[in-house]
């Protein structure tokens, strides 16, 4: 009974550490530290390796459930208006529920008013206008949304904001969608620019032929 209350310590030890990038480290560099003290005794040798492994584990299951920003993720700048970002391009535009259409970027760039353009990182799910609304219909023809193709390096200006859980139980809980998918802010994007319209070969070129 004593060896599994060793294997549960290490389980809850890997769960409490989920909040440090190194904390898949401990259970084991912990585990392996007892073995060598207790190397005589087979048994608890052998429990103390699993204990390691469960603390391993637990810090990966952590992960997956609940993941977290990594340090100099673009997130820790939300909520912010009137931002500029600089951007890779991952994925080809979608239209969302609200009929406006999202891409996803890797963000290379980071500036608000007042502040200087820093380096940012992080990937950062974008929706904007692709047509300027009847409000805007005095913009010229250049004023509008260019095509966006994975690949190229955008300038995009917005509100950079923080997701929001679920209003209601079992509604869509739109900041742990993000999360899964790696992102941790959104960005609503007034204007975009493409500053290098060099693409990158991939299967979105042959979904891109198809739907046009």
């Amino acid at each position: 009974m004593i060896h599994t209350y060793w294997i549960a310590l290490a389980w809850l030890l890997g769960l409490l550490l989920q909040f440090s990038m190194w904390g898949w480290l401990f259970p084991p560099v912990l585990a392996t530290a007892m073995v060598l003290q207790h190397r005589h005794n087979l048994r608890l040798v052998r429990t103390l390796l699993l204990a390691g492994l469960a603390g391993l584990f637990a810090w990966g299951y952590a992960q997956i459930r609940h993941p977290l920003a990594p340090a100099g993720d673009i997130s820790i700048h939300a909520p912010q208006a009137n931002v500029t970002v600089v951007a890779r391009v991952e994925s080809l535009p979608r239209q969302t529920n609200a009929l406006r259409q999202n891409i996803w970027v890797s963000t290379q760039k980071y500036g608000a008013e007042n502040v200087s353009s820093i380096e940012a990182s992080g990937k950062l799910y974008v929706t904007y206008n692709a047509s300027p609304s009847n409000a805007d219909s005095a913009q010229s023809e250049g004023d509008h949304i260019p095509e966006l193709l994975p690949g190229q390096v955008v300038e995009l200006h917005g509100y950079l904001y923080e997701p929001t859980g679920a209003d209601n139980p079992g509604g869509l809980d739109f900041r742990d969608y993000l999360a899964r998918k790696g992102a941790f802010a959104g960005l609503s994007a007034k204007d975009i620019a493409v500053l290098d319209p060099t693409t990158r070969w991939g299967g979105w070129m042959l979904r891109h032929r198809i739907v046009s």
